[in-house]
């Protein structure tokens, strides 16, 4: 058989797995990235699936319930419940196209980005978690936003580390012919725009820069306030009539 990559061998070994024959004879029919893309989609339903389930678990056991508040905050973690999977699975991708074996790079891949995928994890529970913790009216209309928003992730960090490592292990067995995508065409494009920037980085960082700045001047001038006015369509009146007058009057 084929045998693997120096980095694979020392990856899968790290995980516990040594080369043997067996193992490299099956590296030798290795699919192509482009044919294990194939299966990309419905995985994704899953994974999103799973994510919510577990979300809707946490909630009950919490005593949050499904209200205008908490579907606020689903709705911007729905965006990120995929985020945590699609790198482990890509990472899976990349190691199984280099010849590893279903096994190693479902166990490798899950191995090698758990540090990261846990670091931006909880990057963004850190930023809603502690609305939990203050007082006031802040506390009563943002906590079920902030539950949610950390449930969804941390759910979405649970489902790549496990289910996604088993689910590729054996759905990554099949091969099929795919077709060039929008991102093939697109790619050529992408990387003259890559190489551009590596070669003028002081340009590049300088735009950055400029951007941030200009991002933090919009903010602040806009100004800050709790609650936006809004414009109710009705009228209050209050009349004081003088002592003594009857209704009728």
């Amino acid at each position: 058989g084929t045998a693997a990559p120096a980095d694979i061998v020392a990856a899968v070994e790290a995980a516990g797995y040594g080369a043997s024959p067996k193992n490299a004879a099956a590296q030798s029919a290795a699919p192509s990235a482009d044919a294990l893309k194939d299966t990309e989609t419905p995985r994704l339903k899953r994974r999103l699936i799973a994510s919510l389930i577990f979300w809707v678990v946490l909630m009950y056991f919490s005593g949050v319930t499904i209200n205008m508040i908490s579907l606020s905050g689903l709705a911007v973690a729905v965006g990120m419940l995929v985020d945590n999977s699609v790198v482990v699975i890509e990472n899976i991708y990349r190691l199984r196209s280099k010849g590893a074996t279903v096994i190693q790079a479902a166990v490798s891949g899950a191995a090698q980005v758990v540090g990261a995928i846990t670091a931006s994890t909880l990057t963004t529970v850190c930023v809603f978690l502690p609305i939990v913790f203050v007082e006031g009216i802040t506390k009563q209309l943002f906590t079920d936003l902030a539950l949610t928003m950390t449930y969804s992730l941390l759910a979405s960090l649970i489902v790549a580390l496990t289910l996604v490592p088993a689910m590729a292990s054996g759905m990554l067995k099949k091969e099929k012919a795919v077709k060039a995508g929008l991102l093939e065409r697109v790619y050529p494009a992408y990387r003259r725009a890559v190489g551009w920037s590596l070669g003028h980085k002081a340009m590049v960082l300088l735009l950055a820069v400029v951007l941030l700045a200009g991002s933090a001047w919009g903010a602040v001038s806009r100004g800050f306030v709790f609650m936006p006015q809004i414009d109710m369509n009705n009228v209050s009146l209050t009349v004081t009539m003088p002592e003594g007058i009857s209704r009728e009057e």
